[in-house]
């Protein structure tokens, strides 16, 4: 029988194994999450997004100065490459950064990329800014909806766990299908439909690269969906 101080020793091993084992079966587990989109590698031609000068389009309406890195999104008052101004946003980049590329490149990958470079507006003073193009999302913050204002609590508590639900839904498809994980589904980047004060849809915005991270092949939709609400649940109050 081994001295008492060596099963110790031994005891805390495997019971160190254990829990190293459970926490990574455990569907809370983040090991499928790689490195953030900011951390590179960019090819040359994803090193010079904004270097373009963009002509055609004009600023409309400035909508928001949410989000980090956000030097104003504003609303597109005409047609652009085929889109009609209302389905289009403007985002002005105050710092061009490493995130700010890997942010074209998520925009890039969901498909609502319509053009990145450098645009020269009344509204943005004398100077061209670098601005991203991309395609408007349908919905609003929960918090402005008027339904969700008008609810007694525990229906905004409901209404919020939809959203939430609605929202981790998109970004395990995400996952799934781009092996792309957004990080950062707090309520000012999520857009919601509402309906008898029940949230019908949700879309992610605001992918900024040092939210947004590449992940591993074959993860579940469970798996991502237990951990988004999870970490979402803390910001949604």
């Amino acid at each position: 029988m081994l001295p008492f101080k060596y099963q110790t020793l031994l005891y805390t091993v495997v019971l160190s194994t254990l829990v190293f084992i459970l926490v990574s079966a455990t569907p809370l587990a983040n090991n499928w999450i790689l490195k953030a989109f900011h951390e590179g590698p960019f090819s040359a031609a994803e090193e010079k997004v904004f270097e373009p000068i963009l002509t055609g389009i004009k600023l409309g309406k400035k909508i928001s100065l949410l989000g980090a890195n956000n030097g104003g999104i504003f609303s597109v008052s005409e047609a652009y490459k085929g889109h009609a101004s209302g389905n289009l946003l403007v985002k002005v980049i105050p710092d061009v950064w490493k995130g700010s590329f890997g942010e074209v490149k998520a925009l890039g990958m969901k498909h609502q990329l319509v053009a990145s470079g450098m645009l020269t507006d009344v509204q943005l003073g004398p100077k061209a800014k670098p601005v991203i193009v991309m395609v408007r999302q349908p919905g609003e913050l929960l918090r402005e909806n008027q339904e969700y204002k008008d609810a007694s609590k525990a229906e905004q508590e409901a209404m919020r766990k939809q959203a939430i639900k609605l929202a981790c839904e998109e970004v395990a498809e995400e996952v799934i299908n781009l092996q792309m994980f957004h990080d950062d589904n707090n309520m000012d980047n999520v857009l919601v439909t509402v309906k008898n004060k029940q949230v019908v849809a949700a879309r992610i915005v605001d992918y900024g690269g040092e939210s947004v991270f590449h992940t591993k092949k074959s993860i579940s939709k469970e798996v991502v969906i237990a951990y988004c609400e999870k970490e979402a649940l803390q910001w949604w109050k």
